[in-house]
């Protein structure tokens, strides 16, 4: 097993997307007593850049000292080969997952794809183009390969739902499982404004979106900032947030055609009480936000 010292106590919030992973890096970063990836929110290793060598990752937490080092990472979730990287490269390190309405969260995460240029189908064609957008709300069936790998006492799970009823008892729950003295959060913004707005340019944005990943590969992040930082994020992203759609109660009903097996496995797994998901699921449509 390849390890390193200055990295065997890191601890990974691994998703999935739209889960209030943004706010959770914003409020870690906010604190400053907490070392995360510098110049970047995600190093995307474990995942797109593992070519990269684990010298490019650990470059990453240079500057940390005696700092608690995190990396939040929502694209590591329904990652395959990602669990077993991890184990080799950090041994068995603690692993958070951020859970929400697998129907709402998958919406969520195909409105994503809308935003960012990365489809114009309609749901159902984007999910079979883009499989992970369905299988990323798979619960029992993606945590179950993590702890086949980490083992369940090193699984962590807290819920998005909670976040929304009451943001500083998800404050405590967050700070209590990755070991942190709590501190009370400050107003985080959570995903800019133009996250709700559609994609007007998805030629465009696949060019940039190409050219941000090489550029990541370097860790010339201070270049992928200047540009979303520039005119040319307004620009390709510049529609109205009415003008995505809706979840239809059809949609609804075929996601949970497709979900309903997964969902009724982790219910009795985990213990979970349903509600949470039901009495949320109409107001997580209404924040995007996070």
């Amino acid at each position: 097993m390849t390890k390193t010292d200055n990295l065997t106590s890191m601890k990974i919030v691994a998703g999935p997307m739209k889960t209030a992973t943004t706010w959770i890096h914003e409020y870690l970063e906010s604190r400053g007593d907490i070392c995360l990836p510098s110049g970047t929110k995600e190093t995307f290793y474990f995942d797109r850049n593992f070519e990269q060598g684990f010298d490019w990752y650990k470059d990453h937490f240079n500057n940390c000292a005696d700092k608690p080092k995190i990396e939040v990472a929502p694209s590591y979730f329904h990652c395959e080969n990602v669990p077993q990287r991890i184990k080799e490269k950090l041994g068995t390190t603690h692993i958070v997952f951020i859970l929400r309405d697998p129907i709402e969260r998958t919406f969520s995460h195909y409105l994503h794809m809308l935003r960012y240029g990365k489809t114009t189908d309609n749901l159902k064609k984007a999910i079979q183009a883009h499989p992970e957008i369905l299988n990323a709300s798979k619960y029992h069936a993606v945590i179950n390969a993590w702890k086949s790998v980490f083992g369940a006492e090193n699984i962590s799970i807290l819920y998005f739902e909670n976040l929304l009823k009451d943001q500083e008892r998800f404050t405590h729950e967050l700070c209590l499982t990755l070991s942190l003295e709590y501190v009370e959060p400050v107003s985080i913004e959570g995903e800019s404004v133009n996250s709700r707005q559609k994609c007007l340019h998805p030629a465009l944005a696949f060019v940039v979106r190409k050219l941000a990943d090489q550029l990541r590969k370097r860790r010339l992040y201070s270049i992928v900032n200047f540009l979303k930082a520039t005119g040319l994020k307004s620009l390709i992203f510049g529609g109205k947030p009415d003008k995505l759609p809706k979840l239809s109660e059809e949609e609804a009903a075929w996601l949970y055609s497709e979900l309903v097996e997964d969902i009724e496995k982790f219910i009795v797994n985990a213990n979970f009480d349903i509600n949470l998901w039901r009495e949320y699921n109409k107001a997580s449509r209404e924040i995007s936000k996070i």
